[in-house]
């Protein structure tokens, strides 16, 4: 429940990021992306016609394996990504989490006597919250951490004395002072600005595919207790 909270609320949190500072979406924009599919309710009454309700490891691995590809997939995105693309990681990631939700909470609950079922459930959903929690803030701490190596490392690429850098730099300010208007001198510094621009947004993205691909690796690695349940009752 708790590596569940980290994959439900932290990739959330990611995503929204992603969309308005990578891809240029406005917040209403942002809002048409329709997130609410992330949620297990909309994928839970299908996972129950195709999956044995006794046999509670087997969604559990199999939601897991899934919300794991989602992650990766999510960890190849660029600039260029299409919205189309992004929207199969969503439905993936809510048909995993609609395998993963009613197995889960099965399992948490197993064995507990009736009396004490309503404090159980409560429990379970302070430890999904709370590894929400954990999840927003790892991710957001990485998030930074990664921004700053990827803006360091593409910027020791860039040498204002190579011919390259300088061609590039050039292209830029006569594409400002054509479209802008803007005078040559301060055109080019613009096309600086604007190149520094770019290489930030690119620090940016892969910052944000290094976090997809840490919450991948850590769904992945959650799915290993599923083999050490013991959920079969004793036989009287």
């Amino acid at each position: 429940m708790f590596i569940f909270g980290i994959g439900m609320f932290g990739s959330t949190f990611l995503l929204p990021l992603y969309l308005q500072n990578s891809l240029g979406y406005t917040p209403s924009r942002r809002s048409c992306v329709p997130a609410s599919w992330t949620d297990p309710g909309h994928y839970r009454p299908a996972c129950r016609s195709v999956l044995h309700q006794d046999q509670h490891e087997i969604p559990i691995i199999l939601g897991a394996a899934l919300l794991t590809i989602s992650f990766y997939m999510n960890s190849q995105m660029s600039v260029l990504t299409e919205h189309a693309y992004i929207m199969m990681t969503l439905y993936l990631r809510g048909l995993a989490m609609g395998m993963m939700f009613a197995p889960l909470t099965a399992a948490a609950t197993f064995g507990i006597p009736r009396e004490k079922m309503g404090q159980a459930s409560g429990l379970i959903n302070v430890i999904r919250q709370v590894g929400g929690s954990f999840g927003v803030a790892l991710l957001a701490t990485n998030l930074t951490m990664r921004v700053t190596y990827h803006a360091q490392v593409f910027g020791e690429g860039l040498q204002a004395n190579s011919p390259v850098y300088s061609r590039v730099v050039s292209n830029l300010g006569n594409f400002i002072m054509h479209n802008a208007g803007s005078m040559a001198a301060m055109a080019r510094q613009q096309g600086h600005f604007l190149l520094m621009a770019n290489l930030n947004k690119q620090a940016f993205v892969q910052a944000v595919c290094d976090d997809f691909l840490l919450a991948a690796v850590i769904t992945m690695v959650s799915a290993v207790p599923v083999f050490f349940l013991r959920l079969k009752k004793k036989k009287t």
